[in-house]
């Protein structure tokens, strides 16, 4: 029970301490300042239009979520089903279904393999890809892989890796970085894979099909993507998943400003998933 309280109390600390983001439509650009005893969520925001009222989300648009059966993301797409339609993309709908059961009419699934979508051609994509971005006024990213190793890696996200990390150190005389460089080729999970080019490949996919309004990208990140130089996140970036990130960052604050929308990139700390529904809640409203 205690330490069930401490979590709430945390919570409500983020919570409160974070509020400057739902702000920004009534304050225009106007932010407070990052106290130094705040260590929740980095975020990080931008709304381009001054006209923001033509970016907000309204009850019944559609907001396409990426990675809706990982931990956070079905609990992101639940919440979302509240209040708008959700197309959720997800590699294997079945293992997502009984969690959604009751929101049909308003959650949608679509299968689709991002690492294996990227490889075809732009008229090879599949039509299931596809038909989920083509009317949503937002995409939520919520994908991503471990920052070291693990089977969260291998292309199932089921198997063994440590065969893959062996052999690459192996035939790399033991360099981290071309170990990582030669998993990046190989399709796996990785960083580079997972944070930099799926990201890349959604944006830019998204960007081309649309055919409503675009509003809003909103991607889940990391703490500590913008201070990896400095400890203890050089730890964290040991396989490049910070750095990863901040490519994958970049790509969608250019693509936001070359195109009109805002974005919402928020960098968390540790998630506790006994609490999952309290997290989603904060999220969402740094979000919306």
């Amino acid at each position: 029970m205690m330490m069930q309280k401490s979590l709430f109390i945390h919570s409500l600390f983020l919570l409160t301490s974070q509020i400057i983001v739902p702000c920004h439509s009534l304050m225009g650009n106007f932010k407070l300042p990052r106290m130094p005893w705040q260590n929740g969520p980095e975020t990080t925001e931008t709304l381009p239009d001054p006209n923001l009222n033509s970016l907000a989300l309204q009850p019944g648009d559609t907001v396409a979520v990426i990675g809706a059966s990982g931990n956070v993301g079905k609990l992101v797409a639940l919440r979302l089903s509240d209040t708008y339609n959700v197309n959720g993309i997800v590699r294997d709908a079945a293992s997502v279904e009984s969690f959604f059961k009751g929101r049909e009419d308003r959650i949608q699934l679509f299968e689709a393999n991002l690492l294996d979508e990227m490889t075809k051609s732009s008229s090879g994509v599949s039509e299931s890809l596809l038909g989920s971005l083509e009317n949503a006024n937002a995409i939520v990213i919520c994908t991503g892989t471990t920052a070291f190793p693990t089977k969260a890696w291998t292309k199932s996200g089921e198997e063994d890796v440590a065969g893959d990390v062996i052999q690459a150190l192996l035939d790399n005389s033991f360099s981290v970085k071309e170990s990582i460089l030669s998993l990046d080729e190989k399709g796996l999970n990785t960083p580079n894979n997972v944070d930099t080019k799926s990201n890349e490949f959604i944006i830019r996919l998204w960007n081309d099909v649309c055919k409503v309004g675009q509003k809003r990208v909103i991607m889940l990140s990391s703490i500590g993507v913008q201070r990896r130089d400095s400890m203890p996140f050089p730890i964290l970036n040991a396989c490049g998943v910070l750095s990863a990130k901040a490519a994958g960052e970049k790509a969608i604050q250019n693509a936001a400003e070359e195109n009109g929308y805002s974005y919402t990139i928020i960098g968390p700390g540790q998630f506790n998933y006994l609490e999952g529904h309290t997290i989603t809640i904060i999220i969402l409203l740094f979000l919306l």
